[in-house]
């Protein structure tokens, strides 16, 4: 039975009947022209929400964080109205990425575990179970798959037995839950590198996966070639920094958009061989994604891991990403942009920075939002980060309410104001669940805005600025502790 969407149930319309031309051309003209306004928040996680999934053709979002749960949520009801369903257990550390298909749920963590899960086992779980560091695990499997913690995994797009994971000890391995010997092997490890970032599965052409680390180079690999000792990469991509947060595809496969450290997210054309700098041998960016900086608004990257959305909503390619500046900036339409800039003729030189200035903005978030997640076939988008909660956007109202709520952004508090802030604790935050993690890495933006403005201002290095600023450090963690305590 084919399942009705929420703009067809409006009007009593099967899905057939809205994917008819003419109603699903309004329906995205609607998409198009209308604001990200309302919002909804998901509340049953205690801590930080690091990692987001969708298995939607069973109306389902996922969600691992510091509490050690994988939880459960529908995305067929109202987010203000929605618990969590479930929660899988078993991790003794937190969770770094969670991953979804076919009725099979992956995840990850710095306790250096895979788990596998069945969704069929999570209805007579509960949510509200808090494990403890041995807790029993509802898991179907469970694999030590590395001495360090895993940062992601990512399922092949044809067969969701067969995972990729990438650790901070190096090294990328594939492992095949079908045979007895889990482990297939892993990439020849860089001696130089310490920790691989991220790796993907390509939608589109399921036999190449991509890996990030803390280098500047993104490498597209041929899973036939894995376990070889000559596997090489058979595509190199330069990012303009080091440190390769994530490289997320687009749902063709072509493009991938990645993250790095202080820089805004960039664009690879991976069928675009003219762009191949000869001198390195590696591709470079097809485009910078950027955001004017306003009174309001700036995008920043500097200290916590953020992994972007690469999908359409509607007929629309977006990508979204969030910021320090606790926002979510969102480039769109671009699969009209990307194209245009690939078929230009001449191609510009590599070096050449070709920019998109974002299209949108969600606020809200109270600090760093880290993860975004576009649903592929509702018009929401979902994000989390440093507080416990998960926030639900979209153009139309998700409940009762008529009228979007009016959204404001907390500001990061510049370094030389963060005693004063710790002495006042703004009653908006005071004695919340999130509160400790808010000061915590409202601290860390103070010191990383102050080491940037110094940076500008003075050639000091970074031992000398370390010094210079002790004692303002050791008086602030003195702050903390007391509130703490």
């Amino acid at each position: 039975m084919p399942r009705v969407s929420p703009l067809g149930k409006q009007h009593g319309q099967s899905c057939r009947e809205v994917d008819s031309k003419s109603a699903r051309s309004a329906i995205y003209n609607v998409i198009h022209k209308a604001q990200w306004s309302y919002c909804e928040t998901l509340k049953g996680s205690s801590d930080c929400v690091n990692a987001l999934a969708l298995a939607p053709e069973r109306d389902i979002l996922l969600s691992g964080g510091d509490d050690k749960r994988v939880l459960i949520w529908s995305t067929a009801s109202s987010p203000e109205s929605t618990s969590p369903l479930g929660a899988f257990t078993g991790h003794n550390g937190i969770i770094f990425c969670v991953q979804a298909q076919q009725g099979t749920i992956y995840s990850c963590g710095n306790d250096g575990l895979l788990l596998k899960y069945s969704m069929e086992r999570a209805a007579s779980t509960s949510s509200t179970q808090q494990p403890s560091r041995n807790s029993e695990t509802n898991a179907d499997d469970v694999i030590l798959a590395a001495d360090a913690g895993i940062l992601k995994l990512s399922i092949h797009p044809e067969n969701h037995h067969l995972v990729l994971t990438a650790a901070q000890d190096g090294l990328v391995k594939l492992f095949d839950f079908r045979s007895s010997s889990r482990e297939q092997g892993s990439l020849p490890k860089d001696n130089k590198l310490t920790e691989h970032n991220h790796v993907e599965f390509n939608p589109g052409h399921p036999v190449l996966f991509v890996t990030t680390d803390l280098s500047n180079e993104l490498k597209l690999y041929d899973i036939r070639m894995f376990g070889a000792s000559d596997c090489k990469p058979v595509l190199k991509m330069k990012s303009p920094k080091n440190d390769v947060s994530a490289a997320v595809f687009s749902p063709n496969g072509r493009y991938a958009v990645s993250q790095c450290h202080n820089h805004v997210p960039v664009i690879f054309d991976i069928h675009s061989y003219d762009s191949i700098d000869s001198a390195t041998n590696s591709l470079a960016p097809l485009c910078h994604l950027t955001v004017p900086e306003t009174e309001h608004s700036a995008y920043l990257s500097s200290i916590t891991i953020k992994t972007p959305s690469f999908q359409y909503i509607g007929d629309e390619l977006v990508v979204c990403c969030g910021s320090e500046d606790f926002n979510v900036y969102g480039w769109r339409d671009l699969q009209v942009k990307l194209y245009s800039l690939s078929t230009a003729s001449p191609m510009p030189p590599a070096n050449d920075s070709l920019e998109i200035v974002n299209d949108f903005i969600l606020p809200g978030a109270r600090s760093i939002v880290n993860n975004v997640l576009i649903h592929p076939h509702q018009p929401r988008i979902y994000t989390s980060g440093v507080e416990s909660v998960i926030r639900c956007y979209s153009p139309f109202s998700m409940s009762q309410y008529e009228t979007p709520p009016t959204l404001i952004t907390r500001k990061p508090t510049p370094y030389p104001d963060l005693l004063e802030y710790l002495e006042r604790l703004p009653s908006e935050l005071d004695d919340t669940v999130d509160g400790k993690a808010i000061f915590f890495f409202d601290r860390l933006l103070g010191r990383e805005s102050f080491r940037r403005r110094f940076t500008d201002m003075l050639d000091l290095s970074p031992d000398g600025m370390e010094n210079e600023n002790m004692s303002d450090d050791d008086e602030l963690e003195q702050n903390i502790e007391s509130r703490e305590s």
